[in-house]
């Protein structure tokens, strides 16, 4: 990490939004799994307000819904989605990052 006290909890946030992304894509967290904040902060050792983040992330890209007063759940289409990208011919073109990179991220 560089000396700048921010860059930490924005890596923290961004490294467990990749790693949520990459368990829902590969469906280790099932459509429609409930997902709980304080256990993830456990499993991951990072804060709440990290999970939060991620999650909410994982909100903005549609592939966790958020309800209130219920929590963090994977989206139902998640598994959809995958299979699909899992058999498009056009997924091995270009780099893994394009989708990041053409939404900004």
């Amino acid at each position: 990490m560089s000396g700048n006290p921010g860059d930490g909890p924005r890596s923290l946030t961004s490294a467990l939004h990749e790693r949520l992304r990459a368990d829902i894509l590969a469906t280790r967290l099932l459509p429609g799994q409930k997902l709980h904040i304080a256990g993830l902060a456990k499993t991951f050792s990072v804060s709440l307000a990290a999970v939060r983040e991620a999650l909410s992330r994982l909100v903005a890209d549609g592939l966790v819904q958020a309800s209130d007063q219920r929590g963090f759940r994977v989206s139902p289409g998640v598994a959809r989605r995958s299979r699909r990208r899992d058999t498009d011919p056009d997924r091995h073109r270009g780099s893994r990052a394009a989708p990041f990179d053409r939404a900004g991220r």
